[in-house]
C-alpha cells in the first residue's frame, strides 16, 4: 500500500483535530491527562466485568497500533527527510 503525502497530511489534520477536542474535553471536566491516566489504570474504579472488557479493548488497540505502517517516530523522520534536496546523495 502506497501512502501519498496528501493522505499523510489528511491523517495528521484529523489527529490534530481529535487531540484538540480531547484537550478541550479534559479542560471542561477540570482534569489533566495524568489524572485521567491514573483513574483508568486503577482497577478498583471499575467493576470486574468492565475492567476485563477494558483490558481486552486495550490489548486490541495496542495490537492495531503496532501493526500500523506509520508510527509517530517515522512521521518525524519522514518530515525531516522531506527537507532533503533531490540532488542529495546518501553516503554511509
Amino acid at each position: 500500500m502506497v501512502v501519498t503525502e496528501e493522505q499523510i497530511a489528511a491523517e495528521e489534520a484529523k489527529f490534530e483535530e481529535t487531540t484538540k477536542g480531547f484537550d478541550e474535553l479534559l479542560s471542561s471536566l477540570n482534569l489533566t491527562r495524568a489524572q485521567l491516566r491514573a483513574f483508568v489504570k486503577d482497577a478498583e474504579q471499575f467493576t470486574e466485568e468492565d475492567w476485563e472488557t477494558m483490558q481486552k479493548m486495550r490489548a486490541k488497540f495496542d495490537e492495531k497500533l503496532h501493526q500500523m505502517p506509520l508510527h509517530r517516530k517515522s512521521a518525524s523522520t519522514r518530515k525531516s527527510l522531506s527537507t532533503i534536496q533531490p540532488n542529495w546523495i546518501f553516503v554511509r
